[in-house]
């Protein structure tokens, strides 16, 4: 399994890093084909979890259609993207996961 991230507007290192590693346990556990929207889901759940502590607010996940064509996943290819926005900023942090199940 191989893991690309994408970061754009990355405000907390610590946040992101719970954020990594949670991202990168949640897929080797599950068989993303079918648990697409359990991992989604878990990764909201940590996000929302950290919500207070890191002062987040517009919290994001996104990992279906939207972002995730047909002939990719076929080919165990999947894509999660998350989104948060950290309280009085302007700026809104985007996190990229593209996941190839295949290798």
């Amino acid at each position: 399994m191989d893991i690309t991230v994408k970061y754009q507007n990355v405000h907390s290192t610590a946040l992101l890093k719970k954020i990594e590693d949670h991202v990168r346990g949640t897929v080797s556990l599950l068989d993303l084909v079918s648990d697409l929207d359990t991992a989604v889901s878990l990764i909201e759940m940590v996000l929302y979890g950290e919500a207070d502590q890191h002062k987040l607010e517009q919290i994001n996940v996104i990992g279906d259609g939207r972002n995730n064509k047909l002939s990719y996943i076929k080919r165990g290819i999947f894509k999660i993207d998350v989104f948060y926005k950290h309280l009085n900023c302007f700026n809104i942090t985007s996190l990229h996961y593209l996941i190839d199940t295949e290798i």
